[in-house]
Order: structure tokens, then sequence, then C-alpha cells
């Protein structure tokens, strides 16, 4: 289908579409369908959310080079101009980044690809399409394209802002929340287009993003566990307490945090609680926890330099070493898809997603890729890219890195 007739087609759709524009329709999160729940420390949930205002991000109309005070972060892109951007309409940095984090992950961009070239042309495919276009000219040789690439990146937006008016072509956004977006949009028109959690056609997003965490609540007193949850993520938010990456994690995911809960054995007061992965995904989605809300309801971000882990080394804890949990015959299939067996699982990262500037108010969005080509790395600002390297990203990217992506690359 050509770019003209997708979009004809988008706008043929939408004005069969019962739903008005300005009703949000995205899917709220319940059950197993959950696929952009945030995973927080129960102090986090206590204090209140950690969602930054959308309001807070805007693209500087200037060049990049405008952000004088985050100079060591920005990049001399000098004459060569390499493929693979995307237009800036003025405030879609956060779009941009985003997708680019995303085309990093090849298997499942491979897997979306196949399942997009075999569906029929509906409402739900349009998105998708729109998607897997813009990654095919990402890849290709061109530099030129522009045109296309703009009337697509367009389409996308609208596509975006019909079933969430947040993301409205002129507003300003969070580049996390758009990237968690993607997916949730990913898979939900996939169910609609028949795609399946556990059998083919499988959807893309399940097979190499969503993983499972378990919840273990042990009572202070006695050391009964009680109510412990299994929960399906498809990232894992990380506060910034530690001098690296793979410190802050593990905070998150072994470390107990106290509560204040009765215990229904011996009647104990007071419990802990920690995470530890159930399942493991193929791509592991990091945020860095980058902006706070203060006690006067402002909002700041946390320059806090952190060291980002090239490696990360996960273990897991399938079902059959989960007391007190059923194992069904579909978490079973999970357990043996991520051929994770109890051991420990190595993560390479594979793309960094950062937010250049000092304050909340202002800054912009860019991502920095690997070429999964020994250590060539690329920045992708916008629509201009340069090669760079992983040792570069790891030393300039300190406290600007918002999104970490990994890739699982080994499990033994």
């Amino acid at each position: 289908m050509s770019i003209e007739l997708l979009i004809s087609a988008q706008d043929f759709w939408w004005k069969k579409e019962k739903v008005p524009s300005s009703v949000p329709v995205t899917p709220k999160e319940s059950g197993s369908r959950t696929s952009a729940k945030t995973l927080q420390t129960e102090k986090e949930k206590k204090g209140g959310a950690s969602r930054i205002p959308k309001c807070f991000f805007w693209r500087n109309k200037e060049h990049p080079a405008a952000f004088k005070e985050s100079s060591n972060e920005m990049i001399d892109f000098g004459s060569e101009r390499l493929p693979g951007g995307l237009p800036n309409f003025g405030n879609n940095c956060y779009v941009n980044a985003s997708l680019q984090c995303l085309f990093t992950a090849e298997s499942f961009c491979r897997e979306l690809s196949n399942l997009v070239d075999s569906s029929t042309c509906t409402l739900e495919y349009l998105f998708l399409r729109c998607f897997v276009v813009l990654l095919r000219l990402r890849n290709s040789s061109e530099v030129q394209g522009d045109h296309k690439k703009g009337l697509l990146l367009k389409a996308l937006m609208k596509s975006a802002a019909h079933y969430n008016p947040e993301f409205t072509i002129d507003n300003q956004n969070d580049a996390h929340e758009f990237l968690c977006y993607c997916l949730t949009q990913v898979e939900e028109s996939g169910r609609k287009l028949g795609w399946q959690e556990d059998v083919n056609p499988r959807c893309p997003v399940t097979s190499n993003f969503k993983f499972k965490m378990w919840n273990i609540i042990t009572c202070s007193s006695c050391g009964s566990q009680q109510n412990n949850n299994v929960e399906v993520f498809n990232h894992v938010s990380v506060p910034l307490k530690h001098d690296s990456v793979d410190q802050c994690l593990s905070d998150v995911v072994n470390k107990p945090t106290l509560l204040e809960r009765k215990c229904e054995v011996c009647g104990g007061e007071s419990a802990s609680s920690r995470w530890t992965f159930h399942t493991l995904p193929r791509f592991l989605i990091l945020q860095l926890n980058r902006f706070k809300m203060t006690r006067h309801y402002r909002v700041e971000k946390v320059k806090t330099p952190v060291d980002i882990t090239p490696e990360l080394q996960i273990n897991c804890f399938p079902q059959s070493h989960t007391p007190g949990i059923e194992n069904s015959r579909s978490e079973a299939r999970e357990t043996d898809r991520n051929a994770l067996g109890g051991s420990i699982s190595t993560y390479r990262l594979i793309s960094v997603l950062n937010h250049i500037g000092r304050t909340a108010c202002y800054g912009h969005y860019m991502s920095d890729c690997s070429s999964h080509n020994s250590d060539e790395w690329k920045i992708y600002d916008d629509d201009l890219v340069r090669l760079s390297s992983e040792t570069d990203v790891l030393e300039r990217r300190s406290t600007s890195a918002y999104v970490l992506l990994y890739e699982r690359v080994s499990t033994g």
C-alpha cells in the first residue's frame, strides 16, 4: 500500500469510527492485560505517583546546540548527514526518540513486520503499518525521503491522538509514556486483529517485552508468607539511589521494604515486601526516575550522575520455585518460552533514551542506539544522525539517561 493511500484509508476509517476522537479509549489496566504498569516500591506508592505532567517537556525549536548548559551531552554533527533520522515538526522529539529506541529491538520489529504484512487494512492496522514503514525507511540507505517520513510520522501521531488526545501533534509530552503507549497500542490493535498470547499468531509485545514479577510479603514475626501476587509489567521504574544502574535495579527487585501489615497467622503488625522476577522478557526496559515532585508540588529534574551498566546479570525464580502459587499450563509455557530454569540471564544495553536539559521545565529528547555491529552506535537527534560508540555513550549520558533498553543475550 502506498503512503498516500494509507493516509487516505486512515481518514476514511476515522470518519466511520463511532467513538469521538476527544474521548480516550486506551484500555485501562486490569488483571493480566496490564501492559503499561510501572513497578514501584511501596514507599513510592504511599507517597503518590512519580508520573510527571506532560507540559514539562518541549522541544526548543532552535538547533540542539542551544542547550549550552548541557553542552557535554550535545553532539557536533558537522556537515555529514547519515540516514535514519525522523523530522521534528516543533514538539515531537519525544515521539522520535521513543520510536528510535523501539526500532533497536530487532526481533520485536521483525515479528511485528511479518504480522502486519499478513494483516488486512482496518483502523487497528493503520498505526501498526505507519510504525513498520517508518522502521523500513529508517533501515534503508537513503538519506532522502523526508517527505515520506513526515507524512507517515504525522499519520502515526494522528492515530495515537485519536485514541489518546494527550498525544496531539502540537502538544509536548513525555518520551517514556509515549514509548509505553506504543507497546499498549500494538498489543490492543493486535488483539483486535486476532493475535494471541501463547499461540500463533502471537503478539510481539507479549513475546518480547512483557514479564511477570512476584511480590513476596513476609511477616516479620513468624515468617509466614501471605497474599503473594504475580503481576505483569512491560518495564521497571528505577529510583536513582546508588552510583550505578545495576545497584539501583537491585534495590527494586530484591531489597525488602518494611510494611505495616497485620499477620493473619500470628497477629504481628509488621512485614517485609520484596519483588522478584517470575519470568524475564527478551527486551528489558528500565525507566530511570529522572524527575520528582517536591513537597511544594514542583517538578524537579534529578541530575544525580549514575554509571550506566552495559551488561546486567539478572536472576529469576520461575513458577516451580515460588511456593504457594499454582503453576498453570499457560505459565509453564511462558517459563519454557523464556528458557529460564532458575538460572541467571545476561542482558546487554542496546539503546539509551535521553532527556537533555537541566530542569524539568524544558528540554530535548534524543536516543543512542546500538548498530548491533561490534562497538558501533548511532545518535538519533530528530533528523540528525551520526556515528558514536558504546564507550562514548556511557561517558556522556550519566546525567541525561532516562530510559534504558537491554536485550537478553544468554541464559545459563
